[in-house]
């Protein structure tokens, strides 16, 4: 079987240590690709599964703001705005249940769906949000892990549903090309319909993209915008097609 290319340098599934100033981003921020970019080392994220209360500035509709620092992202927006959503309680314990059982999950091939039954009521009984919403971040979480610990297994990626059930193979390349990224054209062109602040990014600023679905169960594509004079990176979750 053919592997989706990954070009020279990229790192699949980077360490949170090596990706965040605070480590404990990471229940809300998945990452999914470090990208070597001149003198800057771009990560790729997801928050698939996460829904936020409310937007803030850095932390809105689907756009996230890091300061670049040294190699790492410090977040420039607002945790507050999952205000009352205890998802730290809730990824843990997916973590830690997934870290014992990683082998069987993967050589079993159980599905997201067979892992929500059999943890739900652990996560159900403490968790502070919609039954629903733990289901959707439970089953994000999983998936993730389980691409993850295949791909530090096989040096294959393999999405969740080809794990899984046999869906078809995805072999292109793990960036997306110029082609996919002409969907940013419009959204660019109409940025204050999309965001409530002026962040003063542009079309060109975006250095690279990934196709989330690849990497855990629902996401949209992150396409990283880089703005060398402020060394802000901006983080935009989108849905498309490939």
């Amino acid at each position: 079987m053919q592997k989706p290319f990954v070009p020279e340098g990229v790192i699949m599934f980077p360490q949170v240590e090596d990706v965040f100033v605070d480590p404990s981003l990471e229940p809300y921020f998945k990452p999914l690709l470090s990208y070597p970019h001149h003198d800057y080392t771009i990560h790729l994220l997801s928050t698939d599964g996460l829904y936020a209360e409310r937007g803030a500035k850095y932390s809105e509709s689907g756009l996230w703001g890091f300061r670049y620092e040294a190699g790492k992202y410090n977040f420039l927006g607002d945790l507050s705005i999952f205000d009352g959503n205890n998802y730290a309680d809730i990824y843990y314990i997916i973590k830690d249940d997934f870290e014992a059982k990683k082998e069987q999950y993967l050589s079993e091939r159980v599905t997201h769906k067979a892992h929500w039954e059999a943890i739900e009521d652990e996560l159900t009984d403490i968790a502070n949000f919609d039954y629903r919403d733990v289901q959707d971040y439970t089953e994000s979480c999983y998936s993730y892990f389980l691409s993850k610990y295949n791909y530090k297994q096989t040096q294959n990626l393999r999405y969740v549903m080809e794990l899984v059930a046999h869906f078809h193979h995805d072999e292109s390349d793990v960036l997306l090309d110029e082609t996919a990224l002409h969907v940013l054209d419009e959204y660019c062109l109409n940025l204050k319909e999309h965001l409530k602040h002026d962040y003063g990014f542009l079309r060109d600023m975006v250095v690279c993209a990934t196709e989330g679905t690849r990497f855990t169960r629902y996401g949209g594509a992150s396409f990283a915008f880089l703005d060398r004079a402020a060394d802000i990176v901006y983080i935009l979750e989108y849905y498309t097609t490939r």
